[in-house]
């Protein structure tokens, strides 16, 4: 199932393109090496900026158990 069926926010659709190439069954069908991800990824367009703040915030909403002490360890980093 693509990225953009399972979230409340807007993805564009060459992320769920990326995605499910990654996800593919076959080896062959995927992407070849970090340049052809690389590749994908560069045609990708954003909405907004992605930054450690909203990035914090959805984790914190969606995995919580998963998102405590990750936050706990950088935060403690910095």
């Amino acid at each position: 199932m693509p990225p953009s069926h399972r979230s409340e926010l807007e993805i564009p659709p060459e992320v769920d393109d990326l995605v499910m190439a990654c996800l593919r069954r076959e080896p062959s069908e995927r992407p070849a090496n970090a340049e052809a991800l690389l590749e994908m990824a560069n045609t990708c367009k954003t909405h907004d900026v992605w930054d450690q703040t909203k990035a914090k915030k959805w984790w914190e909403a969606h995995l919580p158990d998963l998102a405590a002490p990750a936050m706990r360890n950088q935060e403690a980093r910095v």
